[in-house]
């Protein structure tokens, strides 16, 4: 009984870090994104 509650336990903390995760990763995609992009139009207005 107090094995099996252990191992789902275990599951939900798993499950809760692996989409904390996958989400940490896109959102840092996009932040990355953005400013690459910000870069970009910073240069585009400096050259003009």
């Amino acid at each position: 009984m107090i094995v099996s509650q252990g191992k789902y336990v275990l599951q939900r903390k798993w499950a809760y870090m692996s989409r904390v995760s996958i989400n940490y990763l896109r959102v840092k995609k996009v932040i990355e994104a953005f400013c690459t992009r910000k870069d970009k139009a910073k240069i585009k207005s400096t050259s003009r």
